[in-house]
């Protein structure tokens, strides 16, 4: 028999928040009331109605489950045990997981494994029990709409999100601490996402391929972005680094067509590979006086970038094609005391040469003669002294 649909829902802990504040459990109680509501539509449609299995201690050695019993009806799944649950053991939802719309969690559970590859799955209900979401929980579960996450939960693992194409919105409280490696990467409809206060690394793909993200809170205390954390990001049109960041990885905003400005974190000393490859909308960009070398391809294929700034004073490094197919460039600026040794920042030898033709570099009066005698920058046609 099956038990009533109702979920369990917590009051707001602090009534004391401010008006402007995120309030990550508020906006899980209203996640949690319209993954009821669509529960309570679906079940009203007549369909199957059944207890599927019911498995004792010691059954799942690999997860560590207690115990857990199953009801299904009409597309909802509801699980009742406690300890940890995963779902795809051959004993249990195999003949279901192509008709599974909704999963509730009931209480007592605390971890939940392998809840994945659900093609239908649409709503996932979690109880307040909960403190693990295990790696890769709801990984590719692409029509997954809405799932609230309980204040238990410390951490956000690898792949947790990955290519949950429909997830619109999910509300991340400041108990979590951490996140991990491609937790949203391939979301593309995720819209937008509160980060918690304590997150100090966007790691290695974390937003990678959300294309409908339309803004991002990199707050102060974050240290590090990774590689490709926003790599085809699409809608983002502006990023402002704190100057707590102190690295960003290579590829870290590759092919974020949208985005139009850039504020760099000046404890940054690289743009490394790839950085801002193919960001076709970046028109000027100033880099800081920390940022010292560019990688590799670091701007490559930022179709309307019109200038460059460098304010380092000792410049060391542009890399090979750091500016290739830039071809709307017009402007150099470098303020550094030393020319380092440069070789093909814009294309081939001789795709080059027109870029050598049309873009001016202005460099410190006192070192304008060294750039003028310094090989490669010498190739620039048009170099001129900064104006004090």
């Amino acid at each position: 028999m099956l038990m009533s649909c109702a979920f369990a829902t917590t009051a707001l802990a602090n009534s004391e928040v401010e008006p402007s504040t995120y309030d990550a459990e508020k906006e899980n109680q209203l996640i949690a009331e319209k993954i009821q509501a669509a529960v309570d539509s679906i079940i009203a449609n007549p369909g199957d109605k059944e207890s599927i299995a019911f498995y004792k201690k010691h059954n799942f050695p690999k997860t560590k489950m207690d115990w857990v019993s199953l009801s299904y009806e009409n597309g909802v799944l509801r699980v009742y045990g406690s300890g940890n649950v995963s779902l795809h053991d051959k004993k249990l939802i195999t003949s279901y997981s192509n008709v599974i719309k909704a999963i509730v969690f009931e209480e007592g559970i605390t971890g939940i494994f392998s809840v994945n590859y659900l093609p239908e799955l649409e709503y996932v209900y979690l109880p307040s029990t909960l403190k693990t979401l295990v790696r890769s929980a709801f990984y590719g579960d692409k029509k997954l709409k809405l799932v609230n996450l309980p204040i238990g939960i410390k951490d956000i693992s690898y792949y947790t999100f990955a290519y949950c194409e429909s997830l619109k919105t999910i509300a991340l409280h400041d108990s979590i601490k951490t996140i991990y490696a491609k937790a949203f990467d391939g979301c593309k409809s995720l819209e937008k996402i509160y980060i918690p206060k304590d997150i100090t690394v966007f790691p290695n793909g974390m937003f990678r391929g959300c294309k409908s993200l339309t803004e991002i809170n990199i707050h102060e205390g974050v240290t590090s972005i990774g590689e490709e954390a926003f790599k085809d990001c699409q809608s983002i049109t502006s990023i402002k680094m704190p100057n707590t960041v102190t690295e960003i990885g290579e590829g870290a905003f590759r092919n974020m067509s949208s985005l139009k400005e850039v504020t760099i974190s000046e404890n940054i000393t690289e743009i490394p590979e790839d950085a801002f490859k193919n960001c076709d909308l970046l028109v000027s960009v100033v880099l800081p006086e920390s940022v010292n070398t560019l990688g590799q391809d670091s701007f490559k294929d930022c179709d309307n970038l019109e200038s460059i700034e460098f304010k380092t004073p000792n410049l060391l490094s542009i890399a090979k094609f750091s500016f290739e197919h830039c071809k709307k460039m017009h402007t150099m600026i470098v303020h550094s005391n030393v020319a380092p040794k440069i070789s093909k920042i814009f294309e081939s030898e001789n795709d080059s040469k027109e870029y050598y033709k049309k873009v001016k570099l202005y460099v410190k009066p006192e070192v304008f003669f060294t750039f003028i005698e310094t090989p490669n920058w010498n190739k620039f046609l048009d170099i001129r002294k900064i104006e004090e």
